[in-house]
C-alpha cells in the first residue's frame, strides 16, 4: 500500500532498557521527590531575565524543519478492538500505530473521492444524453 509506504519511518528505535546504563544512579530519588521547591537549590539555574523572556521564540519558528506540517493534533475515542489491531500493525510494520491509523483513513477519504468523483461524471454523462434526446 502506498500509503503506508509514505508513513513508515526510517528506523524505529527499541525499546529504551532502564539497565542501560554503566553506573548505578547515586541519586536519592525518594528524597528528591519528598522536596518542596523551596528546598531545592536552583543556584547553578538562575532565573530569566525579563529581557532573555522577550526575546524567547516558539520552537516551530526557531526550527521551522521539526514542525509537523499538514498534521493536526485530536483527541479521539476508539473501539480498544481497533486500536489494539493497529498497535499489532504497527509493530510489524516498524512504524506508529498512529501513522497507520492516518494510512487507513486517507486510503478511506480517496476512495469516497474517487466514488464521488465518478458519480459525478456518470450524473454528467446522463445529463448530456438527455439533452441530446430531447
Amino acid at each position: 500500500m502506498d500509503i503506508l509506504q509514505e508513513e513508515r519511518r526510517p528506523e524505529r528505535q527499541p525499546n529504551v532498557n532502564n539497565n542501560a546504563t554503566l553506573h548505578e544512579s547515586q541519586t536519592d530519588w525518594e528524597r528528591l521527590a519528598a522536596m518542596t521547591d523551596e528546598e531545592i537549590d536552583f543556584s547553578d539555574a538562575p532565573e530569566l531575565t525579563d529581557e532573555q523572556l522577550a526575546k524567547m521564540q516558539p520552537s516551530v519558528e526557531l526550527f521551522p524543519a521539526l514542525a509537523q506540517t499538514g498534521k493536526q493534533r485530536i483527541t479521539i475515542r476508539l473501539d480498544q478492538e481497533i486500536v489494539g489491531y493497529f498497535k499489532q500493525n504497527a509493530d510489524r510494520s516498524e512504524t506508529s500505530y498512529q501513522s497507520l491509523i492516518n494510512a487507513a483513513l486517507r486510503s478511506f477519504v480517496a476512495q469516497a473521492k474517487k466514488e464521488t468523483d465518478l458519480r459525478s461524471l456518470v450524473r454528467e454523462v446522463v445529463r448530456e444524453e438527455l439533452q441530446r434526446a430531447r
